[in-house]
């Protein structure tokens, strides 16, 4: 408290230490505060050494509690500010936590920052052979591994936790190697760390020890992780992964929300053990994969599903990921159609008529879906049998080429689907903005509410597919949902006039007429509100309006505007 006052330098330094120990001692909440609390105090006095040991800290700690996003930021300041020194004991230990947590990449990076070894104390010759060590080790590099810690300069260590740290990452590599004395070696280095009051190394050592004991031992200990620490979990990723056949439900359920919290790290792990040969799948690892991958394990996971014909279970691995990464598409369908594929667009003019015919016929039929004998009537009436089926394969060709550009049977997810008697689009992954009116429209009360009616002339935007204004098959469910609407339209436009709202009227038939500028009894309504709103000279350019389209497209002379 005296430091707080009168000494920042001072100050941020106990902070600065109390953090490193609350760090070893998994007691992360206290280390955050105390890492905040010393870069507070350091930045604004000269000691740029532990001011970005402090930062360097905090970015490790971020990275364990899964704040990937803000450890990134706080690293990349921490390496690019060149009003600041950087210790590379400090980058050291920031890419120890990197690779630990999040990027292998952004770990490799940031120990191409660190000087070279004839510019580094002691201190950062220890740690930089540390962190080297246990980067090696998580992608099986036991060679590497091997030779970083030779780099370890023998004595003792200023350095809180570094000595535990080090004997515990000898008997990890020995572990690693199978070597005899590996499970000794851990077990020492367990109860030192113990001894010594380092709680997070003696953690891992706990985890390490568990994957060779029984299935309850390993069971119990990673569901006490979990509670406690989990982001232990995440840092003996490599390890756990080839044991989760062992695991019960409730500690793969911890591992997957370890998953979750550093997704980037397990992908890694999970890639590592997947990738090697075997001739058992291990298939809760496949199915984290799945749940955390990218499209990058879509032809991976697809292959362990042909490598493993004989098991049922793995016959659909990739098509989850397929289909939650895939890109929605979205139909513009009212007034000219475009159909948005993601980010990509594309005028349906730029599409086969009869594609674009497909699509636009499928999102009219009950849960988008038709038989074939339906498609081939409405499309290709004219046509022989067997020749109107082969347009219909040709088209359902074009249209997924349409929709996924590099379309594979097994590896896209499948917008658009098609068996010996039934052609449907993935409700999941198309929509439309009919069908969205449509259902919006269905949901309603019998008496919607304004609410409801702002929704609805929000997003009815006019009649559907007007490049099939002629077409047989897209006239009645285009006059249907028009009709609906306007009938909701209208009965709560004469609403509004009734109990005097009238401002929302006029907004609601302006949107009805930006729908529908013939809508002849909503633009009566509105004209009513004009004139009693007293917008008199709004009332006569609309009633101009009304005139004209009754003359021209009525063939009926209009009644005046006082009769109105």
């Amino acid at each position: 408290e005296s430091q707080r006052a009168s000494a920042s330098h001072y100050y941020g330094v106990t902070m600065l230490n109390l953090a490193m120990n609350s760090v070893v001692q998994d007691r992360l909440d206290d280390a955050l505060a105390e890492a905040n609390e010393a870069i507070d105090a350091l930045e604004s006095t000269t000691g740029d050494i532990e001011h970005s040991a402090a930062r360097a800290l905090r970015a490790a700690i971020m990275l364990r509690l899964g704040l990937d996003a803000d450890a990134r930021g706080l690293a990349a300041r921490m390496t690019s500010e060149s009003t600041r020194y950087v210790p590379n004991e400090a980058v050291a230990e920031a890419a120890d936590a990197f690779d630990a947590y999040e990027s292998h990449v952004t770990a490799l990076a940031l120990l191409d920052r660190i000087s070279h070894e004839s510019l580094q104390t002691i201190a950062d010759r220890r740690a930089v052979a540390i962190a080297r060590a246990r980067i090696a080790i998580r992608v099986r590099d036991l060679v590497g591994a091997e030779k970083a810690l030779t780099g370890f300069v023998p004595g003792l260590t200023s350095v809180i936790g570094a000595h535990a740290s080090f004997e515990m990452t000898v008997a990890h590599l020995a572990l690693v190697r199978n070597a005899p004395e590996g499970a000794p070696l851990v077990r020492r280095a367990t109860e030192a760390a113990a001894f010594q009051g380092a709680t997070a190394t003696r953690r891992l050592g706990e985890l390490l020890l568990s994957t060779l004991g029984t299935n309850d031992v390993l069971n119990e200990t990673v569901r006490v992780i979990d509670h406690s620490a989990p982001w232990h979990l995440s840092f003996v990723a490599e390890d756990l992964v080839p044991q989760m056949g062992r695991l019960d439900e409730g500690s793969l359920a911890a591992l997957h929300r370890a998953g979750a919290r550093h997704p980037e790290r397990w992908k890694a792990a999970l890639r590592l053990v997947l990738d090697k040969t075997s001739d058992e799948v291990n298939m809760p690892a496949a199915r984290m994969l799945e749940a955390i991958g990218d499209r990058s394990d879509i032809p991976r996971l697809r292959g362990l599903a042909r490598a493993s014909r004989r098991r049922p279970e793995a016959m659909s691995l990739g098509r989850s990921i397929s289909r939650r990464l895939a890109d929605l598409v979205h139909v513009e369908d009212q007034g000219r159609v475009t159909v948005e594929i993601g980010n990509r667009s594309v005028l349906g003019s730029a599409i086969r008529r009869k594609v674009l015919g497909l699509l636009c016929f499928l999102i009219t039929r009950p849960e988008m879906s038709a038989t074939r004998d339906q498609v081939l009537d409405a499309l290709w009436p004219d046509l022989d049998p067997e020749v109107a089926v082969n347009s219909l394969n040709q088209t359902i060709y074009f249209l997924r080429r349409v929709l996924e550009e590099t379309y594979s049977d097994d590896l896209t997810p499948g917008y658009v689907h098609h068996d010996s008697d039934v052609v449907w689009l993935d409700p999941e992954l198309v929509t439309s903005r009919s069908a969205a009116c449509k259902a919006l429209i269905r949901d309603f009360p019998p008496r919607p509410s304004p609410d409801d009616v702002d929704r609805l002339t929000s997003l009815y935007r006019g009649r559907f597919a007007l490049d099939f204004e002629y077409e047989e098959w897209a006239a009645a469910y285009r006059d249907n949902l028009h009709a609906s609407y306007l009938e909701i339209v209208e009965r709560s436009v004469l609403d509004d006039f009734t109990s005097g709202h009238y401002d929302r009227g006029i907004t609601v038939a302006r949107r009805a007429l930006d729908a529908d500028p013939t809508a002849e009894q909503i633009e009566v309504c509105l004209l009513r509100l004009y004139r009693v709103t007293g917008a008199h000279s709004a009332a006569a350019e609309q009633y101009a309006h009304y005139a004209a389209v009754m003359r021209e497209e009525v063939g009926v002379e209009p009644p005046p505007l006082e009769a109105l």
